[in-house]
């Protein structure tokens, strides 16, 4: 029982950390895009306000 009990903690954790580890990278990007997309729809308004005045 106390074997099984030690053996299934760090299962778990690891399984939390490669979880963590995978979905880091694909948070980390989909922010990037979003963050690229407002500041290249922030030019883009800037250009055409600048463009129309």
């Amino acid at each position: 029982m106390k074997k099984d009990g030690i053996q299934g903690r760090p299962y778990r954790l690891s399984d939390r950390l490669i979880g963590l580890v995978v979905l880091l990278p694909i948070l980390l990007w989909k922010l990037l895009r979003a963050l690229f997309g407002i500041a290249l729809g922030i030019l883009v308004v800037l250009l055409l306000l600048h463009g129309s005045s």
